[in-house]
């Protein structure tokens, strides 16, 4: 009897899903698809998810973990160069798991609330570093950059998503000018 790498047929399993969404809608995916898709039987799938539900919350706490060790790199990162090598990084990479993006954000709204999830992640980053690296500034104006910062980064990323946009050099300098044109100011006084 073949023995299971777990990691290796979690991966396979993840990898099935994610080539099936970009074929085909969520609610017409079986689990038969999956394990077909990924060359194993159903009872291995079993063995790691109960549902193709579970295997879509894990796939989208990977994407959320991902996002917030990149932001961590950001907010790390000193001058705004480095900042916006961080953004590349962070869009480039992105686009190498488009697909997995894109099935998180259209079929969001029914059960998942993964850009909930999102957004709360990069806030909940962004708050905690502002706050250690600028307590002396006032908590108004903190929340305002966080809620700002977070705001603009989801909608961003929604539109890339959404219109599949290909020049990240660009969006990298747009975040960048508005963070130095605006609301890196707040945090100045």
């Amino acid at each position: 009897m073949k023995k299971l790498n777990s990691e290796k047929t979690i991966y396979s399993l993840k990898q099935a899903m994610i080539e099936l969404l970009s074929e085909k809608a969520y609610s017409q995916i079986s689990i038969t698809d999956v394990t077909t898709k990924a060359n194993l039987n159903r009872t291995t799938f079993y063995m790691f998810f109960s549902s193709k539900k579970d295997l879509l919350i894990n796939i989208s706490e990977d994407l959320l973990y991902d996002s917030e060790q990149f932001l961590q790199e950001f907010f790390d990162a000193a001058g705004d160069c480095q900042r916006r090598d961080i953004i590349l990084k962070i869009y480039k990479y992105n686009t190498k798991r488009i697909a997995e993006y894109r099935a998180m954000f259209d079929i969001d709204e029914n059960f998942l609330c993964f850009f909930d999830a999102y957004e709360e992640t990069i806030k909940k980053t962004c708050e905690r570093e502002i706050d250690r690296r600028y307590p002396q500034v006032n908590r108004t104006n903190r929340l305002l950059y966080c809620e700002w910062f977070t705001a603009s980064l989801v909608s961003t990323f929604r539109v890339f998503i959404r219109e599949e946009l290909q020049e990240v050099e660009e969006l990298a300098d747009l975040i960048l000018i508005c963070l130095e044109r605006g609301f890196d100011s707040i945090l100045q006084g």
